[in-house]
């Protein structure tokens, strides 16, 4: 191991250092003799090991570990000898992907490790309306390896306004097929299934599932009262978290379940948590077609492809995963968190392996 000091500026208190890597955080350190600073200082390069960091400065291995496990806690290092493994061509299709990474990125996890964990991820698309067509884009860009596609749609007139990669040409073609083409067109590389059948149930969706076998799904799926109950139950009984966009009348929730860690949707169809009436409201109403413009689709879809990406690299948990987003558009764009509990006896999710973070 190399550690290498992030993009970090320092101001020295007295016998402390105050170091800044995010705005929002200061770290500050005992360094009554300097030599925390100096140790800073030679890590800026990444190029020396912990022993070799120790001998330099001269202190004992054991102080240079303990203040190193202390900058890694807050995220300011990274380990060089993990950097290079993206060749050049793929550091620049990416370097969009790695800058945002790097600032979540550990000793023990990089951002070509977060990189790697996209790269090998396979998505499941329940649905192809505005928001899931932006999805894709967004998953496109990530460089996710695998997509499977699954409507039994035909583009219509209508979807110009909201399906982004939709051109005139399109109007008339199956959803899906047409899909897997703009797919293809982005990156030639990419697996892609397009998956032209109706699912309506937790059977159907279930033999997709067992089928294709993604790592994770993301429903964007209108119709009856009871969608979000047979995502649900066909995904958390194959231990596969999936994210959800619902739109109602003049609001918009994203969440996800993640299956044995948070709360699913059948544990707010019980009484016994005590869920609040705004999350009843929320998968009791019937899903709308009102909001499905494409200023709208596209802030859904970005909120629910971050969230595929904390499921797949693990840069920071869930956030939707039992804490709903609700966006009420009436209301200048207001934004809140919803609280959702799990129930320990919920026959669906209670018995779900917990999956390892």
């Amino acid at each position: 191991m190399r550690p290498r000091l992030k993009d970090v500026f320092w101001e020295r208190y007295g016998a402390e250092l105050g170091l800044v890597f995010d705005a929002r955080e200061q770290v500050r350190l005992d360094d009554p003799d300097g030599a925390v600073e100096l140790l800073l200082d030679l890590m800026r390069k990444g190029s020396r090991t912990p022993p070799e960091l120790a001998d330099v400065v001269g202190v004992p291995l054991h102080a240079v570990d303990r203040i190193i496990a202390e900058l890694d806690a807050h995220r300011l290092l990274v380990d060089d000898d993990r950097a290079g493994r993206i060749g050049t061509d793929a550091s620049e299709r990416y370097a969009d992907n790695l800058a945002f990474f790097d600032r979540y990125a550990t000793l023990a996890v990089g951002r070509e490790d977060m990189q790697e964990r996209v790269h090998a991820a396979h998505v499941l698309v329940l649905g192809l309306g505005g928001v899931n067509t932006t999805v894709v884009g967004h998953l496109c860009g990530f460089g996710v390896d695998r997509l499977t596609l699954v409507d039994a749609g035909t583009i219509g007139v209508r979807d110009l306004a909201r399906q982004q990669l939709a051109r005139w040409r399109d109007v008339g073609t199956r959803t899906a097929r047409r899909a897997a083409v703009w797919v293809r067109d982005i990156d030639p590389s990419m697996q892609v299934d397009a998956v032209d059948v109706g699912v309506g149930d937790a059977a159907a969706f279930g033999a997709v599932l067992d089928r294709f076998c993604p790592d994770i799904v993301v429903a964007d799926v209108d119709g009856t009262v009871d969608v979000d109950l047979w995502v649900n139950a066909a995904c958390v009984a194959r231990n596969v978290p999936f994210i959800r966009a619902a739109t109602k009348q003049t609001t918009a929730t994203v969440y996800s379940v993640d299956p044995g860690r948070s709360a699913c949707v059948a544990c707010a169809a019980g009484t016994s948590v005590g869920q609040s009436p705004d999350v009843l409201r929320l998968l009791r109403e019937r899903p709308a077609a009102g909001l499905g413009m494409g200023p709208v689709s596209g802030m859904l879809a970005s909120l629910a492809a971050l969230e595929i990406l904390r499921y797949v690299t693990g840069y920071e948990p869930p956030a939707y995963a039992g804490q709903p987003m609700r966006i009420e558009f009436g209301a200048g764009t207001d934004m809140r968190r919803l609280a959702w509990r799990r129930d320990t006896a919920c026959g669906i999710c209670a018995p779900a392996q917990r999956r390892s973070a």
